[in-house]
């Protein structure tokens, strides 16, 4: 399958995947992108590459958030709840790694009204409080039935993700992982990851290469699976580490992958 878009050209063959927040948009930000990674998304679709997103979001997130920041970006593909739901370029279902409901129920059961978190199952986040625009709210796991791909988990701190990170690879470790992002933990079905994500995109699309560029540990997998991973000067340095160059924004890049020059 080619994936270029528009045929032949430079980028013909390249999947890009990016992943959302602290990347495309600061942390804490749920819709400002900068002009200049929306053009730099432009320019390598009309090089002939594809681009998508891959984040520990909904696709309802997601969507929100172009909405809202970036109304004429189109994707050609999504990495959506960590891996745990892989989307085409029309938004349907190309792969799914769904969560054990009864395991995803203790996680709920420890944290919930300690720390904020959200369920993920389906496109949507769910929540057991008022729901925000892209959310839906639920009583209960059991609710959401066979649908449930994983639960995010709002930690406050970088060492208060590494306790909830470390709870439930210890205790659930034979049914969950969970990946730390700097404040914040997002716990999916074991074996399921941005990695793994990355691989079915690969296969899906028939590219020849694929990039990806992250700002923290859970990035990591998908770095190893990718042919080029980009990462920032300001990322932690295991990541930096991981990375195959630094660049102070995802339009870099672009460019770098373009073979262009950066002013």
């Amino acid at each position: 399958m080619d994936v270029g878009r528009g045929g032949a050209g430079p980028a013909s063959g390249v999947a890009f995947a990016s992943d959302l927040d602290g990347t495309l948009c600061p942390q804490g930000s749920w819709s400002r992108f900068d002009a200049a990674d929306v053009a730099a998304i432009r320019e390598l679709q009309r090089a002939g590459g594809l681009f998508g997103i891959c984040t520990g979001r909904s696709a309802g997130g997601v969507a929100h958030a172009l909405e809202r920041g970036a109304a004429d970006v189109t994707l050609d593909f999504q990495i959506v709840a960590t891996g745990a739901l892989v989307l085409d370029g029309a938004g349907r279902e190309v792969f799914s790694c769904r969560a054990d409901p009864a395991a995803v129920e203790r996680v709920v059961d420890r944290y919930l009204g300690r720390l904020p978190l959200v369920v993920q199952a389906g496109d949507h986040m769910c929540t057991f409080g008022e729901p925000t625009r892209d959310q839906v709210p639920i009583r209960s796991v059991a609710d959401l039935g066979d649908r449930v791909l994983g639960v995010s988990l709002a930690a406050g701190s970088p060492a208060g993700a590494r306790e909830v990170a470390a709870w439930v690879n210890a205790e659930l470790g034979d049914k969950l992982v969970a990946f730390e992002n700097v404040r914040n933990v997002d716990v999916v079905a074991r074996g399921c990851s941005k990695g793994r994500a990355v691989d079915v995109v690969r296969r899906h699309l028939g590219a020849s290469l694929v990039a990806v560029i992250g700002d923290s540990y859970n990035d990591l997998p998908m770095f190893a699976a990718a042919d080029v991973a980009f990462a920032f000067a300001d990322s932690p340095r295991e990541v930096r580490e991981k990375a195959d160059r630094l660049v102070g924004s995802f339009a870099e890049a672009v460019a770098a992958l373009l073979g262009q020059s950066h002013a």
